[in-house]
């Protein structure tokens, strides 16, 4: 696993109907080895966790305790552990479109 990224950016969330909410993230992401997944992040301060997939798409999903993502990291697969106590579990989610707004 390799860190990436570079301290902390400012992004918007958005919606359908216009952005949902600013929030400073950090930007380092974790390279990690599968099939679907590319990298992998955690706030802890908003207990966000940070997926991104090798296709681009990054997704965050909400409240979701620390000890999911140090658990993530210790899988022997970490998509299978994704899908069955991240996707299979009913974290409230957003589709990332960042636009980096000037601070």
């Amino acid at each position: 696993m390799k860190a990436s990224g570079r301290g902390r950016t400012k992004f918007q969330v958005f919606s359908d109907h216009g952005p949902v909410f600013k929030i400073i993230m950090n930007d380092k992401m974790i390279e990690v080895k599968s099939a679907n997944l590319a990298k992998v992040g955690y706030e802890d301060q908003e207990k966000v966790l940070k997926i991104q997939f090798k296709d681009g798409q990054e997704y965050w999903y909400f409240d979701v305790p620390r000890i999911v993502f140090d658990d993530m990291l210790k899988a022997e697969s970490v998509g299978k552990f994704f899908v069955k106590n991240v996707k299979g579990v009913k974290y409230q989610y957003k589709k990332v479109e960042k636009e980096i707004v000037k601070a």
